[in-house]
């Protein structure tokens, strides 16, 4: 199904970060993560390796973006979002996919005090 959505960070759109979409039924082809990048208006669009979109039902979601690197030997570049979301199983973002549906999934991410 297809899902869009817009990222945000304490209300601000976040440009260039990578969300992730893991279904709890991951397995083979049927149970496929979906991945996008966001544009310049924190804006998405999911897909898998095969198809715009993402299967339907529960997944676990993971947002993670990064600054520009510094040089070519900066290889893993300063998080611009909290390292928590990074990972979807301590995210604590999680999406509904449902079948038919215009799925519009905004996150709207927060600073950790």
């Amino acid at each position: 199904e297809r899902v869009t959505g817009t990222v945000t960070l304490d209300g601000q759109p976040i440009a260039n970060a990578r969300v992730q979409f893991v279904p709890d039924k991951l397995k083979g082809t049927e149970g496929a993560m979906a991945a996008a990048t966001t544009d310049a208006a924190g804006k998405y669009e999911l897909e898998t390796a095969t198809v715009k979109g993402a299967i339907v039902g529960h997944h676990k979601v993971s947002v993670e973006a990064r600054a520009q690197p510094k040089d070519q030997y900066d290889t893993l570049p300063e998080l611009l979002t909290p390292a928590s979301y990074a990972d979807h199983n301590t995210s604590g973002l999680t999406a509904e996919v449902v079948a038919g549906q215009a799925n519009v999934i905004d996150l709207s991410l927060k600073s950790m005090p």
